[in-house]
């Protein structure tokens, strides 16, 4: 019979234990076993098992894997099973939520520690309050007295340019430089690019601190957490080196043609002409074009550069890379480090291609990614290859034949 309160665990010997050579050899290797671990206590409980009263002893630590040791012992007395129920902890019943002392402080703790746990949703809303409220601020500081904008204007602006929104209720060939500066700094810490490579980090300094965690309270134990874990982290590395060098080359590129391309000839007029510096332009127009924002430091938005053709044929590329094509793109560097990569490489940048979505929200399967690169075929051959026929509702059909198409490729492709 089970005692109550006592963990039930099978034998795992692996013998015949009604053999009395092995049981003999048990008795010896029990009296020479010396305790590995010092901070085992005995927890103790007792069950049957044949003719023979079998003791668990469990660490202190607690846990369910490779922590219990089974020894075998002579029939007991009910006195002796008596004692050896009441060595169970009274904390034991306390982590249970029993009438133990204690209980109902440590259940109160415990439901208030999770009433405020913080979250990253949490972490990211405030973010983006406290970046609005105070980037408006600073720029009402810097036009209260140049534009005489209100605070709620000021606002609006941050939280465009925190938003890669792009709306401004201010004239941008106006505003001082400041102004430019906080706008351009909202712009490229609000970009998607960039937080996704946040959420990235916190998950990874999560797995580290579950992995810390771990090896701590399972120290002297033959219990190895799966390899896997260790992989994920590294891989999770490897794909923020990834996705900086992808935003950094494609910006810096930029930041340095810009500048040849803004002081060539007459090219440079327009920047005379509306007194805004060629430097600080070329460090602009990089961010904002790859964020999708669209905010510009001239007072016409673009059309003084309307013939300038490698500045609109760049920005043009920038707004494709940082915004619909960056998930093609981004698979298609990783596949290119991948095949020509070193081994170490290859393992760290291989689970992106299997399995994309278990690491990153941008990354897709290979049938997705053959979509999305057949897609502006698909809607150049619907728009304009195709005449609109009369008396239905065309975009629905057009959806829906899409649709159709995608999972014939889903088909194919699997």
């Amino acid at each position: 019979s089970v005692l109550p309160g006592c963990k039930v665990e099978p034998v795992v010997h692996g013998e015949n234990r009604s053999s009395p050579r092995l049981e003999s050899e048990d008795k010896k290797e029990a009296q020479t076993e010396k305790p590995k671990n010092k901070e085992v206590k005995s927890q103790v409980g007792s069950h049957s098992h044949g003719n023979k009263k079998v003791l668990t002893s469990q660490n202190s630590k607690g846990g369910e894997s490779g922590e219990f040791e089974l020894k075998e012992l002579k029939e007991m007395s009910p006195q002796e099973e008596e004692a050896v129920a009441n060595t169970i902890p009274k904390k034991q019943e306390e982590e249970k939520g029993g009438r133990g002392e204690g209980g109902f402080r440590s259940w109160a703790v415990n439901h208030l520690k999770r009433l405020f746990a913080i979250h990253f949703i949490h972490v990211y809303l405030t973010y983006l309050i406290i970046s609005s409220l105070l980037g408006g601020l600073i720029i009402w500081g810097i036009e209260r007295s140049n534009l005489r904008s209100s605070y709620v204007d000021c606002m609006f602006i941050a939280v465009s340019a925190l938003t890669s929104c792009g709306l401004s209720t201010l004239d941008m060939g106006k505003v001082r430089f400041g102004t430019q500066f906080v706008i351009w700094s909202m712009v490229l810490l609000g970009g998607a690019t960039l937080t996704s490579i946040v959420t990235i980090l916190v998950r990874r300094f999560a797995m580290q601190m579950n992995i810390r965690k771990w090896e701590k309270d399972h120290v002297g134990l033959p219990v190895d957490l799966p390899a896997s874990y260790y992989t994920d982290v590294k891989v999770l590395g490897s794909l923020v080196l990834v996705i900086l060098g992808y935003m950094m080359f494609i910006q810096g590129v930029g930041v340095v043609t810009l500048a040849i391309a803004f002081n060539v000839g007459d090219y440079s007029i327009p920047f005379e002409e509306n007194e805004v510096n060629t430097a600080w332009a070329a460090f602009f127009f990089p961010v904002t074009a790859f964020s999708n924002s669209g905010f510009s430091l001239f007072s016409q938005n673009l059309i003084p550069l309307n013939h300038n053709a490698y500045f609109l044929l760049y920005t043009s590329f920038t707004l494709i890379a940082g915004l619909s094509a960056y998930p093609l793109l981004l698979r298609l560097v990783i596949f290119l480090f991948y095949k020509c990569g070193t081994t170490r490489m290859k393992r760290r940048l291989g689970p992106l291609l299997r399995n994309p979505r278990q690491y990153y929200t941008y990354l897709f399967p290979t049938y997705e990614t053959n979509f999305l690169i057949e897609l502006p075929h698909v809607r150049f051959f619907f728009f304009f290859g195709l005449t609109p026929p009369s008396g239905f509702f065309w975009g629905e059909t057009r959806d829906n034949i899409a649709l159709i198409c995608f999972q014939l490729m889903k088909r194919t492709s699997s």
